[in-house]
């Protein structure tokens, strides 16, 4: 998957946007949420809806990535 992630965006889009995941980064911290894509900085961006109204983005660089964990809702 990491090599898709950094590889190919259309490959990301087809297979993993809206995808539940969790991604660990080489510094020991993760990010959960659902993917939303690549922003224009090359950025994997995943997003997680707040209680009540409203959404968190977080971005974190493909080569940071050591670890992806798709969740099964």
């Amino acid at each position: 998957i990491a090599s898709c992630l950094v590889g190919s965006e259309m490959c990301i889009r087809d297979s993993y946007v809206n995808q539940p995941m969790r991604l660990f980064s080489e510094k020991g911290s993760a990010v959960q949420g659902q993917f939303a894509g690549v922003d224009e900085q090359g950025q994997l961006v995943l997003r997680q809806r707040l209680n009540g109204s409203g959404e968190a983005r977080f971005t974190i660089a493909p080569a940071d990535v050591v670890h992806v964990e798709r969740i099964d809702e």
